[in-house]
């Protein structure tokens, strides 16, 4: 089994590589700039493919998902999902979107998200990036406040009751370019111990000068943070990197 040791001082926490239009540029530009990326699938049947191609790089792990709005596709490919949950101690995207009203939808969401928390606990040493789009609030309770792993809260858009409660149970927050443009984003982050942020570009889907957020633009975050937060920006720089340590340095990386 081997050790993450040397863990890059910037690390994208979640994006869709496999979604870009040329995903081999995304990542030798980031491994040609010591940049670690979390590549996160939707669903488990992506996730051998994107191991594969993440596993020829240093930097680059891939992350085992079931995003929320995709549920109702792929429930039947729970069981995959736990079969391959052994590969990777990284789980994402998983957990809720109740941008749908429909209450089957959001029971059936609730149920995988619930299975997925619970056999990721079983297996420990795992890193999980989490949506909560209009449920943040069911997501932080079925977290709970004594969960075994690692939780990121993914582009973080709850109540400011609802981000409390979850820096009390010592979650994480992935915090990406739209987030430090909006009022309410800009609100959020002011709000979070910077003991408690990560970065991320959510690429392709967020957009940089028109075009998908390079991971070479990761600093501009950490630029936005230190206004936000009126910090220096050698201790934000030096504070995420200890949080890169503090999450990355225990997981094994068995497999790869």
């Amino acid at each position: 089994m081997n050790k993450i040791i040397d863990i890059p001082k910037l690390i994208d926490t979640h994006l869709h590589l496999d979604l870009y239009s040329s995903p081999l540029k995304v990542i030798e530009d980031a491994e040609r700039l010591n940049i670690g990326l979390v590549a996160v699938t939707n669903a488990p049947f992506l996730f051998q493919p994107c191991k594969n191609f993440c596993d020829n790089y240093r930097y680059a792990w891939a992350s085992l998902g079931m995003h929320p709005e995709l549920v109702s596709q792929f429930a039947d490919q729970f069981g995959l999902f736990k079969d391959l949950l052994v590969l990777t101690p990284f789980v994402g995207e998983i957990g809720l979107d109740y941008s749908t009203s429909d209450k089957h939808q959001r029971r059936l969401q609730k149920d995988i998200f619930e299975k997925i928390l619970s056999a990721s606990a079983d297996q420990g040493n795992k890193v999980l990036s989490v949506h909560s789009r209009n449920a943040a609030k069911v997501v932080i309770e079925s977290v709970g406040c004594n969960y075994p792993n690692v939780v990121i809260m993914h582009w973080y858009s709850g109540s400011i009751s609802d981000l409390e409660t979850a820096i009390a149970n010592d979650l994480y927050f992935s915090v990406n370019s739209a987030m430090v443009t909006s009022r309410k984003g800009m609100d959020i982050v002011r709000r979070i111990p910077i003991e408690n942020i990560l970065l991320e570009s959510d690429g392709p889907f967020i957009k940089y000068q028109g075009n998908p957020f390079p991971t070479s633009a990761l600093t501009n975050i950490i630029d936005a943070i230190a206004q936000i937060k009126q910090y220096d920006l050698d201790k934000i720089i030096s504070q995420i990197w200890n949080n890169n340590k503090k999450v990355f340095a225990k997981i094994s990386t068995e497999g790869k």
